[in-house]
């Protein structure tokens, strides 16, 4: 096969294997690393061989992908085959593949090393006549197939994440952490219940020393699949990286597919059926972000605490704010609606607030702002209740939005809602409520037309919307907003219509 190629052996012993009796990745990964010491010594660019030249350098490990179909047992020889194929001016690449006694191939391995300045700690470039020991005849292990882009989606720290310090027995060759204890750590962050980590796909971005402490992140984006974090106290990342379980077996390769990064993209029929129940498709992938219905957009701490949860655990651990004091959680696979749901569900929350129906009310905080002239809090949660929990099953022409606000300073707009309400000063010092209708914003907008009645009550308030919604249900033709309605019948025959 040419001299550029080793084949190396070991028997699977004891300190190598899981309570299964199976070989683990990270024992794998010790495999891996000691092969493609032997072979580098064999074609005598090996760091001892740097180290006879003269040069205090030596390789390191930044990409490693491996993907394995079976685990070996104690006891079984398993076999190596290792050969260099190329590289550009600061980067070689390495090939491996695992087999057993009877030819059985168990694994493939794809990899990337740089040089590293043992003085200055730096990158620089691979000496000359490195690449001319390079693999020629056999193709590389996964084909054409590149290195995933691997992204770590979370801006929130985990309150969970775990803590190492790097140990004395740490260390190697090179003087800082060995790759395969951080494989050992970030493995640490795949539950039991996930199962065994069949496939491993990981990013080496800087070195830790002796006695540094390290962090540990895990999330999963879809089920069994990790994203893992190893970063450094300050925020400085030391390893991305993606594990899995074992997948179908790749079609002519005796070998096992890696699943694509991003979600298969959904049908138009499930993106629109998706829409109605409060799931948006995020643009340009097949992940939605999730619609969280708040009531009178105020959550409690421990409902805040589940959001971000659940954020970090099926989407991509980012939440955004809505003008209507929403809240969307981005990333979630379709996959993984209804254990986000679930989720939800514990802290009291719930998905939705999309379709023609009565939309979650949106209001200020007039309650506990000294401007405030009405209970705005007490207001919307009852406008909530009756109309977006009492409404939700009345389909009506189009989409109804509702906002409070709390003083004619008008911070919330409710004048722009289908019906708005504001606390206002009557002469003689009165305080009541004045109702707007027809309101309405996006890529045409206007204000709502003042209701003559100032109302003086909470519960004429809320019957007044009542008869609104039923005018509406009523009269508003298929797809017609309620200010359409307003302009083709006429605002004071609308109004009298109402009553």
């Amino acid at each position: 096969m040419g001299d550029v190629f080793g084949a190396y052996s070991w028997t699977v012993r004891t300190y190598e294997c899981a309570a299964d009796g199976a070989a683990t990745m990270a024992s794998v990964c010790n495999w891996l690393q000691e092969a493609a010491s032997l072979n580098a010594e064999t074609l005598a660019f090996s760091k001892s061989n740097f180290e006879s030249a003269g040069e205090n350098i030596s390789w390191v490990l930044t990409r490693l992908k491996v993907k394995m179909s079976r685990f070996p047992k104690w006891g079984e020889t398993v076999s190596i085959l290792t050969f260099p194929r190329g590289g550009r001016r600061i980067v070689a690449w390495r090939d491996f593949v695992l087999t057993g006694a009877d030819g059985e191939e168990l694994g493939r391995a794809t990899s990337e090393w740089m040089i590293i300045d043992l003085a200055s700690r730096k990158i620089v470039a691979i000496p000359e006549g490195v690449f001319a020991a390079a693999n020629t005849v056999r193709p590389p292990v996964f084909g054409d197939e590149p290195f995933a882009k691997l992204r770590w989606g979370c801006t929130v720290a985990s309150p969970d994440a775990l803590v190492f310090r790097a140990r004395r027995g740490d260390i190697d060759l090179n003087g800082h952490v060995n790759n395969v204890h951080y494989v050992e750590w970030l493995l640490e962050g795949r539950p039991d219940t996930a199962g065994p980590c069949f496939e491993l796909d990981v990013v080496f971005k800087s070195e830790t020393l002796a006695g540094e402490e390290v962090r540990v992140e895990s999330v999963e984006p879809e089920p069994g699949v990790f994203m893992h974090r190893i970063y450094a106290p300050d925020g400085r990342d030391h390893v991305l990286a993606r594990t899995a379980p074992r997948s179908a077996i790749g079609a002519g390769q005796g070998m096992v597919s890696v699943p694509t990064q991003e979600a298969p993209l959904p049908t138009q029929e499930e993106i629109k059926a998706f829409k109605g129940k409060g799931w948006l498709l995020n643009k340009g992938t097949g992940t939605f972000s999730a619609r969280v219905v708040t009531v009178n957009g105020k959550v409690s701490a421990d409902q805040l605490r589940g959001v971000a949860e659940a954020a970090r655990k099926f989407g991509t651990g980012e939440v955004t704010f809505t003008s209507r004091l929403g809240i969307e959680v981005l990333g979630v696979p379709a996959g993984r609606m209804a254990e986000f749901e679930a989720a939800l569900s514990s802290v009291g929350l719930s998905v939705g607030g999309t379709g023609p129906r009565v939309r979650p009310v949106t209001s200020c905080k007039g309650t506990v702002c000294p401007r405030g002239l009405i209970d705005t809090f007490s207001l919307s949660r009852r406008i909530h209740e009756r109309f977006y929990v009492g409404w939700h099953g009345v389909a009506l022409p189009g989409k109804f939005k509702i906002g409070v606000g709390g003083c004619p300073n008008n911070c919330v707009k409710p004048n722009l809602n289908d019906i708005g309400v504001a606390g206002t000063v009557l002469p003689g010092g009165r305080r009541g409520y004045q109702v707007t209708l027809g309101g309405h914003w996006g890529r045409t907008g206007g204000a709502g037309t003042v209701v003559p009645t100032i109302f003086g009550s909470e519960d004429e308030v809320l019957d007044f919307i009542d008869r609104v919604l039923c005018f509406y249900r009523d009269n508003g033709q298929p797809g017609e907003r309620f200010f359409k309605t307003l302009d083709r019948i006429g605002f004071n025959a609308a109004l009298a219509m109402i009553g």
